[in-house]
């Protein structure tokens, strides 16, 4: 990390402070009571420093600039390499090359993918993929091969081959019922104000994660979902089935989520028109005045 903290324009001072922090640090182990010698590691940090997070990110920070072939995100400790072609040879030839590049990147930062959790994903129409000029990809990392999967998790969404969104919606809707059965448990227990709260804290917050991505689901998922928010509307309010959900929604203030889904996108364009988003979100879209 010392090595890389002049390209961030830290100043004499700071780099001494960083150097000071990373350097010369010994640590021990201790089992069933036996304290190990002290060791002076290498390279790292303390465990569960606070600087640990930030400090792991400036190291990751250049990993992209070294991939030239592919577009590359980080979050953290998952990154993710993409590119978009009509030509299958051309994206396998560059994702393999990009490979490489990061495994060099690797090495030379004493770094170690973790090829078991790398997979690879196809993406496209069905009438694309059925045409396309190679049926699956091929990729090595390190001599080992990757896995081609059908589908995927991506920071908590599931992206599946054709972007259909049936994998996200099932997976959501499995762990909505479940935590729709714990509304149902404590319902007892708690006012209307509670289970207002509750169904905040567990359902909406996970009905609305990343919506504006999966929103372009069928209207049969968006029904199965709008389904299962009826259903916390009446057990919220003690509803009979046969009232009316839009009554109910009223009373509740919410937003049938068809609709929240709408809302949250035009927020989002709205930030992006005014320039209150990340630049790069400037490549997603143009306004029909230019």
């Amino acid at each position: 990390m010392v090595p890389k903290t002049p390209a961030y324009h830290a100043s004499a001072v700071s780099m001494k402070w960083f150097e000071s922090y990373l350097s010369k640090r010994s640590q021990i182990c201790s089992v069933a009571g036996s304290l190990s010698a002290p060791l002076t590691p290498s390279c790292g940090i303390s465990q569960g420093s606070i600087l640990g997070p930030v400090l792991f990110s400036l190291y990751m920070n250049d990993l992209p600039l070294n991939i030239p072939e592919a577009n590359v995100d980080v979050y953290a400790d998952d990154t993710t390499l993409w590119k978009s072609n009509g030509d299958c040879i051309k994206i396998q030839n560059d994702f393999q090359s990009s490979l490489e590049c990061a495994n060099v990147w690797f090495k030379q930062n004493h770094m170690k993918p973790n090829i078991t959790n790398t997979k690879h994903l196809l993406i496209g129409t069905h009438q694309k993929l059925r045409h396309a000029n190679i049926s699956s990809l091929e990729l090595n990392l390190n001599g080992v091969l990757i896995e081609e999967v059908k589908d995927e998790k991506l920071l908590g969404v599931k992206l599946d081959k054709y972007l259909s969104w049936n994998d996200q919606v099932n997976c959501l809707m499995k762990k909505l019922n479940s935590q729709f059965f714990l509304l149902k448990r404590a319902k007892g227990y708690l006012s209307i104000s509670g289970r207002k709260m509750l169904y905040n804290a567990l359902i909406k917050s996970t009905l609305e994660y990343c919506c504006t991505v999966w929103g372009n689901c069928s209207n049969e998922q968006l029904l199965r979902l709008l389904g299962l928010q009826k259903r916390c509307a009446r057990l919220i309010l003690d509803a009979n089935p046969s009232d009316n959900s839009v009554a109910l929604f009223n009373t509740l203030k919410w937003i049938p989520i068809d609709d929240t889904i709408r809302v949250h996108k035009l927020c989002m364009m709205y930030k992006i028109i005014n320039k209150m988003c990340p630049q790069y979100f400037d490549n997603y879209c143009c306004s029909s005045l230019e």
